[in-house]
Parts: C-alpha cells; sequence; structure tokens
C-alpha cells in the first residue's frame, strides 16, 4: 500500500466515507446484541408493571393466610373450651356432683380438674344431714332465726370453725 495523495474533494470524500463505513461497523459489532435505550425502557416499564402486579397479589395472599391463621386459632380455642367442659362435665359426674356445679369447677387439664372437683366435693359432704330440729320458743312457729339458720350453715361449710 503506497501512499497517494488527494488531489480532489471527491477523493477526499470517498476515503472519508470509507473511512467513516468502517468505524461505524466496529461500533456495530462492538454493540452486537445491545438493545437500544428505547427497547430497554419498554422492557423495564413492563418487568415493573409485573413487580407491582404481583405485590399486589402478594399482598392479598397474605391477607388471607393472616384470616386463615386467624380462624384456626378462634377455633382451636372454642375445641379446647368444649373438650374442657367435657372434661369437667365427665370428672364431676365421676365424683358425684351434681351438674349445676360444673360451672365452679375450675383448671384446663384433667388433674387440676380433679383437684379442684374434689375440693369442692368437700364443701358438700358436710352439707346435708338432718334438717334442724324445729325450736318451739322461737319467733312465731318459725324453725330459727333466719341468721341463726345462715350462721350454722357456714358454720357447716367451714368445717366446724367460726
Amino acid at each position: 500500500m503506497a501512499f497517494e495523495a488527494i488531489t480532489t474533494q471527491e477523493q477526499f470524500d470517498e476515503k472519508v466515507l470509507e473511512r467513516v463505513g468502517r468505524a461505524k461497523d466496529s461500533v456495530r459489532k462492538e454493540f452486537e446484541g445491545w438493545i437500544s435505550p428505547e427497547d430497554q425502557e419498554k422492557k423495564t416499564s413492563g418487568l415493573n408493571r409485573q413487580i407491582t402486579d404481583l405485590n399486589g397479589t402478594i399482598n392479598k395472599l397474605n391477607e388471607k393466610i393472616k384470616n386463615h391463621d386467624k380462624e384456626i386459632a378462634d377455633r382451636d380455642s372454642k375445641i379446647k373450651a368444649y373438650e374442657t367442659g367435657s372434661v369437667k362435665i365427665r370428672v364431676a359426674r365421676e365424683k358425684g356432683l351434681p351438674y349445676e356445679a360444673v360451672e365452679f369447677i375450675t383448671g384446663d387439664d384433667e388433674d387440676s380438674i380433679g383437684k379442684s372437683a374434689d375440693a369442692l366435693m368437700g364443701l358438700f359432704k358436710d352439707v346435708g344431714g338432718e334438717p334442724p330440729a324445729p325450736n318451739p320458743e322461737g319467733s312465731g312457729g318459725k324453725e330459727k332465726d333466719d341468721n341463726e339458720s345462715y350462721k350454722e350453715a357456714l358454720k357447716k361449710l367451714r368445717g366446724g370453725k367460726e
């Protein structure tokens, strides 16, 4: 390749165009496989829209999960209350307590319910027996004064202590 002098404008324009073409080709090869900024913007906005939609879906599903968890907890507490009530009724029946006494039995497990029923049975064993004898010298034919009857019943409940 020998050096040729450029003497005319046409030769100069031809050489410059040739050089610019080679530079364009080299840049095109360098950025081959890249996307344009406009295409990138379209792709980014589409992905951002997808992210927003999926986040909304996630939030809805999380809310549903919270509601389901709350319902499950409510149902579990109801089931536990029913089971505890059933155990209280069974223990009261085994101990010979009246059905009305079940509401006074406390506890969450069978052992504590049994202890509570035993304590309640202790109150019932001292009450009862013979009714008090009538007092011929009393208040107009009443067996005893009302306050006196209450005092005796309380004394029996306390186990004979005043």
